[in-house]
């Protein structure tokens, strides 16, 4: 378990997602600027709602939502970013690749890492297999080979996973609605049923509008930020001990290798594939190129209509 983990860490270290060398760039400081004000106005709008009970930035996540458009290529862009600085860090002097070089000599860089790690590979899903064998294998062992009391005792101070939470929640707020009912008035409550049903609307609509949909719309800056810390963290404590390695650090290894193995195989299928690529394209280019990257995409649409007539698909 021990090489495995150095074997991981090692590749991992080389191809991260968002490498250190990508950090000072203008499209990083620019998604972190953006992440960052999209989190501060949702708190806002919730703070503005709940506690000063005003409708002043009510408009606010509806502006959120648009630029997480922009967010979303702006990660696409920075992956871009990251192979192409790769390839002139590889190749000093060399002129900047375009879009499909970069990510292609990245692709190339992963399958040499991987054969002087693990040896001369063509069937990375055997790989994946053999190393998950291991992998499960002895932490099994090492589940076993502790104190069941003492891991009891360490895992009641956890946090609860998401389907712990959701039960911990509807718990709590079934014994709110025990209380509720417990101390409200019969009297009361029999004279207001004739509006029951309109109230639970108007307090359905309010909850969706001023509570729901702002943290709908929050859920990928926020999920950003903890994603963030969360990586930062696991990666202090690998970075700490060489030879500790994160489950999901492991599997993720291993959705990679599935990946590549994938990639390897002819695609018979290009419409979902060539549509995506030129929204890819469209979302992460230059505004200077995009007139050429759209004649581009539409020469490139005649082509394979043409080259279906032909073969009478």
């Amino acid at each position: 378990m021990r090489s495995i983990s150095h074997k991981v860490k090692s590749y991992r270290r080389q191809f991260r997602l968002i490498p250190r060398y990508v950090v000072s760039t203008r499209i990083f400081i620019l998604i972190s600027l953006l992440a960052l004000l999209m989190t501060v106005a949702m708190v806002l709008t919730m703070v503005d709602s709940f506690y000063f009970r005003s409708t002043d930035y009510s408009h606010l996540p509806w502006v959120v939502l648009g630029f997480e458009v922009s967010l979303v290529f702006g990660f696409a862009q920075l992956i871009v970013e990251s192979s192409k600085r790769r390839y002139l860090r590889a190749n000093p002097g060399a002129a900047a690749p375009k879009f499909r070089n970069a990510l292609m000599s990245t692709e190339r860089d992963r399958v040499k890492v991987l054969s002087q790690l693990f040896g001369e590979q063509t069937d990375y899903e055997a790989l994946a297999r053999s190393l998950i064998e291991k992998w499960e294998w002895h932490s099994a062992i090492h589940a076993k080979a502790g104190d069941p009391v003492v891991k009891k005792a360490l895992g009641f101070f956890g946090f609860p996973g998401a389907g712990n939470f959701a039960s911990y929640l509807g718990g709590l707020m079934a014994i709110a609605a025990a209380v509720v009912v417990t101390l409200l008035d019969k009297e009361a409550f029999y004279a207001q049923m004739p509006t029951l049903m309109s109230d639970i609307r108007e307090i359905s609509w309010l909850m969706t509008k001023h509570l729901v949909f702002p943290f709908a719309v929050v859920v990928v800056p926020l999920a950003m930020v903890v994603g963030t810390v969360r990586s930062a963290f696991v990666r202090l404590l690998e970075k700490a001990n060489d030879d500790y390695l994160s489950q999901a650090s492991f599997y993720g290894f291993i959705k990679e290798l599935l990946e590549m193995e994938e990639r390897q195989e002819r695609r018979l299928l290009m419409v979902t594939t060539g549509f995506a690529y030129w929204m890819f394209r469209l979302g992460t280019a230059p505004v200077g190129d995009l007139p050429k990257l759209y004649r581009n995409m539409r020469r490139s649409r005649r082509i394979g209509r043409a080259r279906n007539m032909a073969l009478g698909v």
